[in-house]
């Protein structure tokens, strides 16, 4: 689910990033975007939440908890960068804005 979501997300921030503002601002995108970016943000908490549990589980292998433990910490800090791009077009001083940040948006850790 999580995988979808980022795949939306990519496909969104480029149809954004091509089409022109006044299609921006009608297709009301800015509202889309943080209804998108907020779903993802919950997702990957829930995700952290699973991996915290598996890095801790003592019926893992020591390599599987590790393997673990590595993608819990790389999924915080992308669910830290989506909350700081979240922030970004909520505050957005005007559309363009909105517009410019939206189609940059970044997703990779």
């Amino acid at each position: 689910m999580v995988e979808g979501s980022r795949q939306d997300l990519v496909a969104f921030a480029g149809t954004v990033k091509q089409e022109k503002l006044s299609v921006f601002e009608t297709s009301n995108h800015q509202k889309g975007a943080l209804s998108k970016l907020s779903l993802h943000d919950e997702m990957l908490g829930e995700l952290v939440d699973c991996l915290d549990k598996a890095s801790q589980d003592t019926s893992l292998p020591k390599e599987d908890a590790a393997a673990a433990k590595a993608q819990h910490d790389a999924t915080v800090k992308l669910q830290a960068k989506i909350q700081q791009q979240l922030r970004a077009i909520k505050g957005a001083s005007s559309s363009q804005n909105a517009k410019t940040l939206i189609g940059n948006l970044s997703l990779a850790p």
